[in-house]
């Protein structure tokens, strides 16, 4: 995925040691705002006097005056100061009018010998204040990166590491762990530590890799699909006593059910693999996943599977059936067993 246009600009600043006097950082990746914010720091040394040049703010619980004197202070013996404010909520949508005159000025009269960083978990870009920070200065959201940019991450993340992974086995990784920069980094750390060979393989992830909920969800379809009532039912305990979300379990049933009931229609037209892939939006390994559900299942029994998740969920919301009840309901209709009038 190419970097987006003040990303790209966010490098180019960072690269060129000239940096604006205003950033905006925001988006689920916050392993990459703590990148980049250090990446800041580090062009912005606090001289031995951090109280003067290197400030920390919770917006959340500063008084904007204390906010105005931080931004507006000078530095103590260096070239520039950094504030960072964290979570002002200046950048959300509804504000009483003062407090947003307030930022607006901020950001309009922040000094050149200052560099301020508003790292937000809520922004709103329709805002009149984020416009303003966008105008005068860099803003930048981190969303999530889609899995082939992962996959491309942890080749270099385990380069870094002095080991090699293929491009096969990096999206086997990123397919079984949660998709978090921070936890795709441990993770291989881990691998590379354990990993006798210079390779991290196929069965050293499936051994030692921690596996996401979505990964587990996907360990009781494939149970599901080998027809394994006692190791479905193991499996969904081990969910339950994780504390996992009984609708996620469905919604992620649901998604896994979808998915090879479009990989079974694509397939009977003589489809090939890259282009299931493509429609899928999966890598080319886990098509082999989606078929080997979808010859498990006619195309009727799949579009049965999907008609009932959503009306499980409207009994759930009706308080005729309980969460788990209507789980478990859901798995043994997949395992071919009938328990819609049995009580659990």
């Amino acid at each position: 995925m190419a970097a987006s246009p003040t990303l790209q600009e966010l490098k180019n600043q960072l690269n060129n040691k000239k940096l604006s006097s205003l950033y905006l950082f925001f988006g689920e990746e916050t392993f990459l705002i703590d990148l980049y914010i250090d990446k800041i720091k580090a062009l912005v040394p606090d001289m031995d006097f951090p109280d003067f040049n290197r400030i920390s703010l919770d917006g959340k619980t500063a008084p904007l005056t204390e906010i105005a004197d931080a931004v507006d202070g000078f530095p103590m013996m260096a070239d520039k100061k950094l504030v960072i404010i964290n979570d002002s909520g200046a950048f959300k949508g509804k504000l009483a009018e003062n407090i947003r005159e307030f930022y607006i000025s901020i950001i309009k009269n922040i000094s050149s010998d200052t560099v301020v960083i508003f790292r937000e978990s809520d922004v709103d870009k329709r805002s009149a204040v984020y416009k303003a920070a966008a105008k005068n200065g860099t803003a930048v959201e981190f969303a999530r990166l889609g899995d082939s940019d992962l996959a491309a991450w942890v080749i270099r993340e385990a380069a870094s590491a002095g080991k090699k992974i293929t491009r096969a086995n990096a999206e086997l990784l990123v397919s079984v762990s949660d998709r978090g920069l921070e936890t795709l980094k441990n993770e291989v750390s881990k691998l590379s530590a354990y990993a006798e060979e210079e390779e991290i393989t196929a069965p050293i992830i499936e051994r030692l890799a921690s596996r996401s909920t979505e990964a587990k969800v996907f360990d009781l379809c494939d149970l599901i699909t080998a027809k394994d009532a006692d190791g479905a039912l193991s499996m969904l305990e081990a969910l339950k006593t994780n504390k996992t979300s009984p609708f996620s379990i469905m919604y992620l049933l649901y998604a896994a059910f979808e998915k090879a009931l479009k990989a079974q229609l694509l397939s009977s037209r003589g489809e090939p693999f890259q282009s299931i892939a493509a429609a899928l939006a999966v890598p080319k390994f886990a098509v082999q996943k989606y078929l080997k559900v979808a010859k498990t299942f006619t195309e009727k029994e799949l579009t049965q599977l999907l008609i009932l998740i959503p009306e499980l969920d409207l009994s759930i919301k009706r308080g005729a059936v309980g969460q788990w009840q209507a789980v478990e309901r859901l798995v043994f209709t997949g395992l071919g067993k009938d328990r819609s009038n049995e009580k659990v």
